[in-house]
Parts: C-alpha cells; sequence; structure tokens
C-alpha cells in the first residue's frame, strides 16, 4: 500500500510577510492577488434523438431497457457511452441526447427471458429510429429470421464432449460482443445445438462467442468478411 501523505499546510501571504517581519528579515513586496480562473469548458457536441418500439416476435409491446453504443468510439462519445432509456408501457423509447455520430452504431433492448437475435445498426447523422424485436429465450428461431440490407446471418451448431462423445449442446448462450461487454445481438441453441443470429455486419468480426448457461467461460472467435456464415463451435464439459 503507498504510504498516505499529510496535507501540507500553506500560511497565507500576510503571515508570511509579518513572520519575515519579526524576524529582521527584509519587507516583502506587495504581492498582487488575481482571480482563481475556472476551469475550462467541456467541449458540447451535437446530439440527436433516437425513437422506436420494442417488440416480440408477434409484435406485442415490451418495457425493456434500450441503449446506444458506437462500433467505433470517438471523442462525443467519452462519457456517453451506452446511454439509454426504458420503454413504456407501448414499447415506445426515446433516447433524446445521443451524440451524433457518423459512423455505424448498434442499438441494443434487453428484459429478462429475452433474447435480441438481430443486431440494430443505425446512423447518428440526425434523428432517426429503430424498431427492435426480442424473442423469448424458448423460441429462439433458426429459421425466418428477417433478412436485412447490408448485413448477413451467421449460424452454426455448438458441441460438447460427453461421454466420451461429441454432442450438440442444447440451451448455450451465443452471442456477438462488439466490443468488451457490450453484447449487441444474442441467442440461444435449439433441441439440435443450433443457432442463428441476423443483422451481422459484412466485415470481419471478432467477439462471436458461445458459452454454456450457469459458466463464465466463453469461447470467442473471429469470422471473415463476406456473406452468410456457418461458424461451428467446441465447448468444454
Amino acid at each position: 500500500m503507498s504510504p498516505v501523505r499529510r496535507p501540507r499546510t500553506t500560511l497565507p501571504v500576510a503571515c508570511v510577510a509579518l513572520l519575515v517581519s519579526a524576524c529582521g528579515g527584509t519587507s516583502l513586496s506587495p504581492v498582487a492577488l488575481t482571480a482563481a480562473t475556472s476551469a475550462p469548458t467541456a467541449p458540447s457536441f451535437p446530439v440527436v434523438r433516437l425513437t422506436g418500439q420494442v417488440t416480440d416476435a408477434a409484435r406485442r409491446p415490451l418495457v425493456a431497457h434500450v441503449a446506444v453504443f458506437p462500433l467505433r468510439i470517438s471523442q462525443a462519445w467519452y462519457g456517453a457511452w451506452g446511454r439509454g432509456s426504458e420503454s413504456d408501457g407501448s414499447g415506445r423509447y426515446q433516447i433524446p441526447n445521443a451524440p451524433e455520430h457518423l459512423d455505424t452504431a448498434y442499438v441494443r433492448a434487453w428484459k429478462d427471458g429475452y433474447v435480441q437475435q438481430c443486431a440494430a445498426a443505425v446512423t447518428l447523422a440526425s434523428d432517426t429510429s429503430a424498431d427492435l424485436t426480442l424473442t423469448a429465450i424458448a423460441d429462439a428461431a433458426i429459421v425466418g429470421l428477417p433478412a436485412i440490407p447490408s448485413s448477413r446471418q451467421i449460424g452454426g451448431t455448438i458441441y460438447t464432449m460427453k461421454d466420451g462423445q461429441r454432442q450438440p449442446l442444447v440451451g448455450a448462450w451465443v452471442g456477438w460482443e462488439m466490443d468488451m461487454d457490450t453484447v449487441v445481438a444474442d441467442t440461444v441453441t435449439d433441441s439440435q445445438g443450433r443457432y442463428r443470429l441476423c443483422g451481422m455486419p459484412k466485415d470481419r468480426i471478432s467477439g462471436l462467442y458461445p458459452v454454456r448457461f450457469g459458466t463464465s467461460s466463453p469461447v470467442y472467435t473471429e469470422v471473415a468478411a463476406g456473406g452468410d456464415a456457418v461458424v461451428d463451435f467446441d465447448v468444454l464439459q
């Protein structure tokens, strides 16, 4: 542990002058005191309004937490990472103060018992909207996911070793961690260990992973740039 430093006592200028005079020293010249300057004002950046609705797969409104995350951080986003709000009883949400961002950002909604299988990309060049679909864990799908323009789907099978045999892992959580601890698309594997995510970027991505429920040992991989991809994983028992 580093040592604790005691604060150093500073005498006012007038007291210093008296001490010097009392000791026979030369008198001090008057000191001109200036007003303390205020801290520089933090730069301000334009903000935009992000709105939309959160629903389930049957288009029923959901109350959920919603936040927006830029793919690449900019100066405007320091201190604003994950800016968000709650959707209301009709599923409507509003984030009125998202810093302007001309690059890609992702909007994420989450609610206990649900997953967001499709990553929702936006560009915050002006006020914009993004509707979000959450799927109940029991209804996570591997077919029929929307074909979102300028994006791709990634799916595959999660395996594990059991009784000396490679078998599909049921109920594993699979997600895309866009940045550290920032998951913007996720799902669970079905009865055959299969998963599928949509709205994924066509650029090379990292941070795709499965993890067995109840553990904290995800298996990360990178996916090369391109179209729809099949990515299988092996997860330890």
